[in-house]
């Protein structure tokens, strides 16, 4: 009869009538298997993202040890699968491999993770699933000292650092943990505040003065007491700003306003706009085709310009007052200002003085008409 082998160690079992004077090899070989199965610890260097842990029959293996100790240098979680898939195991595992380690058998409908620089009991229950038991174990009681722990896990996670308050009404008999000289105690709302008050001398505080400054902007004062109603705080709103009034007259107007950062008025700046009315400074008067040379038109001048003269038969009037900058004889490579059929108004506001030609046309057959310019500004 052929040997037998152990299902969850591979540990030989000879047959009746086998391995007649050889017993002492396999009998060696099955210590070997059961001192590593109870105390073995083996060292595995992990590469890649996946391994298999196999116990043999027969013979020794990494499978049947009981201590894994995992190291190496991996990018990425690696996964080791335990062998054979009905081999019911219990590993002690320290990984030290600088990311996760998840083990898995059979189609792996559970696994169990080991996180880096972690330790984990991992059980493999010889058919589909792997457990870590030190995350599914739980602990009904605990009793340090001879005291019963009576804490939650909740309560345990607030004081580790749980950043999620709630609102509650603070009344004297609430307490809060202090470290009392070294021992840990609650102490009562009502403490805390009879503390608070035996620090103060008399029953205002500092003399019951209170000044707020803030440079030159804000004054105050005023007083209040402990346990008392508060009498009054005044604050004062200073006078920074430097700036008096500007009464702007005729065509002068505020155009810059200048503040401080806190918002109070430093500066304001006068302009004076050109009216477009009254008494022209100047008169052009020219004829069709051809045109009128003005210079010297300031920023914030007006040009009114029109055809006094308009054709009977075949109209193509127009009036067109062209920058001088570019201008080449009548065929003009410059910029057109402004342009109408008969009568335009064109207000410098590009910030320089310009010089400009002013163009009109009465007939498509060079008819001769006059053009009239009106030059309005300061």
């Amino acid at each position: 009869m052929p040997s037998t082998f152990t299902t969850n160690t591979g540990i030989e079992k000879p047959g009746n009538g086998e391995q007649s004077g050889s017993w002492g090899t396999t009998v060696n070989t099955n210590m070997d298997i059961l001192d590593r199965t109870v105390n073995g610890v083996v060292s595995l260097t992990l590469t890649g993202t996946s391994s298999t842990i196999t116990t043999a029959n027969g013979a020794t293996s990494d499978g049947q040890y009981r201590v894994l100790l995992l190291g190496g240098v991996l990018s990425a979680t690696h996964t080791i699968t335990v062998d054979p898939a009905d081999a019911q195991k219990i590993y002690y595992v320290k990984n030290s491999t600088g990311q996760t380690v998840t083990f898995t058998q059979g189609s792996g409908a559970v696994t169990a993770d080991v996180p880096n620089d972690g330790f984990g009991v991992v059980f493999a229950d010889g058919s589909d699933e792997c457990v870590n038991l030190t995350d599914s174990s739980s602990i009904s009681s605990l009793v340090l000292g001879g005291t019963a722990v009576t804490t939650t896990g909740a309560e345990l996670n607030v004081i580790d650092g749980n950043t999620s308050a709630t609102s509650t009404t603070v009344t004297a008999s609430d307490s809060i943990v202090f470290n009392d000289n070294g021992v840990m105690k609650q102490v009562s709302m009502a403490d805390i505040n009879t503390y608070i008050q035996s620090q103060v001398s008399s029953p205002t505080v500092n003399n019951s003065t209170i000044t707020i400054t803030a440079g030159d902007v804000l004054t105050g004062g005023g007083t209040f007491t402990t346990n008392g109603g508060a009498t009054s705080i005044t604050l004062n709103h200073q006078d920074v700003s430097s700036q008096g009034s500007v009464n702007g007259s005729g065509n002068t107007f505020i155009q810059d306003v200048t503040l401080d950062s806190y918002g109070h008025v430093t500066g304001l700046g006068t302009a004076t706009a050109a009216s477009g009315g009254g008494a022209p400074k100047a008169v052009y008067g020219g004829r069709t085709p051809g045109s009128l040379n003005i210079t010297n038109v300031l920023n914030g001048d007006i040009l009114v310009a029109w055809l006094a003269d308009l054709a009977t038969t075949n109209a193509s009037e127009f009036i067109q007052i062209w920058d001088q900058s570019g201008w080449v004889g009548f065929n003009p490579s410059s910029t057109m200002l402004a342009s109408a059929t008969t009568v335009l108004r064109w207000e410098n506001t590009t910030g320089s003085t310009k010089a400009v030609f002013v163009r009109g046309n009465i007939s498509s057959t060079g008819g001769v008409g006059r053009i009239l310019t009106f030059h309005y500004g300061s």
